[in-house]
């Protein structure tokens, strides 16, 4: 728990919070997200939080252990970088965006 909201990963030193969003938070047959689950996320945001999504349909994709901590990785990277970028105020962030793993060659050795 995360003030009043409920959440699945909680990283207090960066906060941030990873909201891994199942079928059920999706209009039926689309890659929508209802407005439920854009309000959850929007109240994190308002809390201070760096919300990173983590859509069903990318991470049923993703079919080894190392690809999955890529897909973090890099979904982290980007969130770290964004607020270093943007200072200490806290923003509401699109909710369309995801790891589309453009960046990930940069970090492999």
């Amino acid at each position: 728990v995360v003030d009043p909201q409920v959440c699945d990963i909680w990283l207090p030193s960066s906060s941030a919070v990873v909201i891994p969003v199942g079928p059920f938070n999706f209009y039926a047959d689309t890659t929508h997200r209802t407005a439920y689950s854009k309000l959850h996320q929007r109240l994190l945001e308002m809390s201070g939080y760096s919300v990173l999504v983590v859509p069903y349909y990318e991470w049923s994709e993703l079919k080894t252990e190392e690809d999955k901590m890529v897909y973090l990785w890099s979904m982290g990277r980007r969130a770290a970088s964004r607020d270093s970028s943007e200072g200490s105020q806290p923003e509401i962030v699109d909710d369309r965006i995801t790891s589309d793993l453009s960046d990930v060659d940069s970090g492999r050795q």
